[in-house]
């Protein structure tokens, strides 16, 4: 059993617990001590939560070092901390193995570097969600469009849903994996959870964003799932909000289409940055494009977050325009897909 003085860890101070814990009454007394201390944080004894505040939590504060047993531990969430550069961060994740973690989820801002993250994949191979925010990446560590990532080989047999920016989801392209269903193109968008107005709540208008736009990337990554996303069944996609999508959803690549190219999308998701709505004459063009990329295929589903089409007489005009192609097949739903 592994465990780890974490608090000085995340100092850069790598210390183990005593052998005396191989006692099991030792062993159960300091299990109840840590389940306890980890409830007043509201994390799952599954779940680890590396972030600032909790170097400075009064339960953390009275202990000298606080334990977790590294074999059951499912998720990891590593969340921004200002003082921590992509070497801190190198030493923390090499010194991380959990051997059932199945998913990963990094939040805007801790800039992590992509060999860091790549080489701590290598050695989780039971990874199943990949999360990534805004800029949880510097775009300066991405290397050109026309490497690949440096992974083993099927290291990513497991993975199933991967929400991360058009840039990285390029990068997947020479990588067999077999069970991914669930693709969002865009890095997660940061939600503002104080604002409810019945309908759910509103993308974050402060979250930070690549700008400008980088519409190269999107169809690089949309090319990606075109020849080698013949497993996914989900996709959604992040774009612009206002009239800066325009011109791209006009005049898209059609060899870009994803409905002949052997791939089985079945829902298409569509949510625009910052929560900004998009103007009323891109709605047509959106609607002409899913038709284009996806409509022959085996789409049955248009999933929109509520704040892209607030206008209601453009969103009957959007769904009718897709239903002169698709009759009755294709459902339209409100939400995530």
């Amino acid at each position: 059993m592994c465990s780890f003085c974490l608090a000085q860890r995340l100092m850069g101070a790598v210390a183990f617990v005593p052998s005396a814990f191989s006692d099991p009454f030792a062993r159960a007394f300091q299990d109840e001590r840590i389940y306890n201390d980890l409830g007043g944080l509201h994390l799952s004894p599954c779940a680890v939560r590396i972030k600032s505040p909790m170097l400075s939590h009064p339960s953390f504060a009275k202990w000298t070092m606080v334990t977790f047993d590294e074999s059951v531990m499912t998720m990891l969430l590593i969340e921004h901390i200002p003082f921590f550069n992509d070497e801190k961060w190198c030493s923390i994740f090499s010194s991380l193995f959990l051997p059932r973690l199945e998913h990963l989820i990094i939040r805007q801002g801790p800039h992590i570097s992509l060999s860091t993250l790549t080489a701590f994949i290598n050695r989780h191979t039971t990874i199943q969600s990949l999360i990534l925010h805004h800029h949880s990446i510097p775009y300066s560590s991405y290397p050109s469009p026309n490497t690949t990532l440096s992974l083993s080989a099927n290291c990513l047999d497991q993975l199933k849903f991967v929400c991360a920016s058009s840039r990285l989801i390029h990068l997947l392209r020479s990588i067999l994996i077999p069970y991914l269903h669930h693709i969002n193109i865009g890095p997660e968008i940061q939600m503002d959870y104080r604002k409810f107005h019945g309908r759910g709540t509103y993308a974050d208008v402060r979250a930070k964003v690549e700008t400008p736009f980088d519409f190269v990337a999107l169809d690089r990554a949309l090319a990606t799932i075109k020849d080698c996303g013949h497993s996914v069944t989900k996709l959604a996609v992040t774009l612009p909000g206002g009239s800066k999508a325009k011109r791209w959803l006009k005049d898209h690549r059609l060899d870009l289409s994803l409905s002949s190219a052997g791939t089985h999308v079945r829902q298409i998701g569509i949510a625009t940055e910052r929560g900004i709505p998009l103007a009323t004459s891109v709605i047509l063009p959106l609607a002409d494009w899913i038709v284009r990329m996806f409509v022959t295929g085996n789409l049955r589903k248009v999933c929109l977050m509520h704040w892209v089409i607030v206008d209601l007489s453009a969103k009957a005009e959007f769904e009718k325009r897709i239903r002169e192609v698709t009759g009755d097949a294709v459902e339209f739903s409100i939400g995530p897909i």
